[in-house]
């Protein structure tokens, strides 16, 4: 019997004389003795045995079995096809499908099944990888589109691939197995890398397994797929390199990780973190411009963590989504350090954060996101003098916040002015 294959009963279609596999008859067929040789794959529950046919053609052996399918004349069977090699498999599987688009023999009346996918055409684009949300998705920011709008970001599922669901600890859904390591993988290849994407086509998924459901099925949501290509060696030397590709603070996998969410753990862990200047974190997520929640691998922890000196505009204030998208760009799980002073009364760390011996914290000023700000104590934050020069920078070119707060200290002189010369608002 050979492998792989699923043959029609001969006196269905191709009796008396109708053409066989490679266009001769049957009778011909009797008349001719081959040499051929026979590749046992296995055996099934029949005792039968299962094997491949190889027949001489001039210098070369053919395959038989792969010779009927790419002629139509059969189907491929995964159950026996699975005692053979790898390769050969896919040999096969791909006949068949050339044979179905050509529509050979067996294969005249058929009928392509419906599918949910949709062909996406013209939406190729270069970016940053901000974020590595599982082992088959990433999410990159298009270098089209400016930072701080909504679109920048872009999810990309990858194409042909599916890796462990990394779980949602909102439903109480635990990473499945190697969920964690696939991901880790991939962030420290990907994240901060500039990428060529070619997107393919979307899809219609559940909301819930993100399996594939009928198109017009309530409950579900459309994945774009996509694959995803780094530049060439010589021309990634020239970007700045991603911390993470030489990763000293990668999560240890496997491990439980402890979330320090109350006040009280937070302080009784503080000396933990005083025993080192500098510790090595990770930035699990961007909560705001100046707060992350961030994993320590040595503590095996997990610690919301505040810029110390520093403030970005709040939630729904101007420029708090330019900030929070800046800092998703620099900073998104990548491999930085962190110098701890304290702890606040809601359980939140203070310190300083580097990214590649950068303070994260200059660079908001500069950027003129953040304001500087003295109560903490300016003599326990380090490179203060260089968060004020930032600062002074950001003041003289009137950036963003600066010419917000420029514009309300003029209207507050011009209300004082009136009032005092007027006794009225102007």
């Amino acid at each position: 019997m050979l492998a792989s294959l699923g043959l029609p009963p001969i006196w269905e279609n191709y009796v008396k004389g109708e053409e066989v596999s490679n266009g001769t008859t049957v009778e011909k067929k009797q008349q001719e003795v081959l040499k051929v040789r026979i590749v046992l794959e296995g055996v099934d529950k029949f005792s039968n045995l299962i094997g491949s046919v190889y027949y001489p053609d001039g210098e070369s052996a053919k395959d038989l079995a792969l010779e009927l399918v790419e002629n139509g004349f059969a189907k491929y069977v995964e159950w026996s096809a699975n005692m053979m090699e790898e390769e050969a498999k896919r040999r096969l599987k791909t006949a068949e499908l050339q044979a179905k688009k050509s529509k050979l023999k067996l294969w005249t009346n058929y009928v392509p099944p419906p599918t949910n996918s949709k062909a996406i055409h013209g939406q190729n684009f270069t970016g940053k990888v901000v974020e590595v949300v599982s082992g088959d998705c990433i999410i990159v920011a298009d270098d089209s589109i400016p930072y701080g709008s909504p679109l920048a970001e872009r999810r990309v599922n990858l194409s042909s691939i599916r890796c462990p669901k990394i779980g949602n600890p909102r439903r109480d859904e635990k990473p499945a197995p190697y969920a964690r390591e696939a991901k880790e993988f991939l962030r420290t290849r990907l994240i901060g890398r500039q990428v060529n994407v070619q997107m393919e086509y979307s899809r219609k998924v559940g909301t819930a397994d993100g399996s594939a459901v009928p198109a017009g099925a309530p409950e579900a949501r459309t994945m774009d797929f996509g694959s995803v290509f780094l530049p060439s060696a010589s021309k990634a030397e020239g970007d700045n390199a991603p911390s993470a590709v030489a990763s000293t603070g990668s999560q240890q996998i496997g491990v439980n990780v402890a979330e320090l969410t109350s006040a009280k753990k937070a302080k009784d862990f503080l000396p933990f973190l005083h025993r080192s200047r500098k510790v090595p974190a990770v930035v699990e997520y961007v909560l705001s411009g100046h707060r992350f929640k961030l994993l320590i691998p040595k503590e095996t922890c997990s610690i919301a963590f505040s810029l110390s000196g520093v403030r970005c505009p709040g939630r729904d204030e101007p420029y708090s989504g330019e900030a929070i998208a800046l800092m998703r760009r620099q900073i998104m799980q990548r491999d930085v350090e962190i110098e701890v002073e304290t702890v606040d009364r809601n359980g939140n760390f203070l310190g300083s954060l580097w990214e590649s011996k950068t303070n994260v914290a200059v660079t908001l000023l500069e950027a003129g996101l953040a304001k500087l700000q003295t109560s903490f104590g300016s003599d326990r934050i380090p490179d203060f003098h260089l968060l004020e020069q930032a600062e002074q920078s950001a003041k003289r070119e009137k950036l963003k916040v600066r010419r917000m707060q420029t514009m309300l200290e003029n209207t507050t002189v011009l209300y004082l002015f009136s009032v005092q010369r007027y006794g009225k608002i102007l």
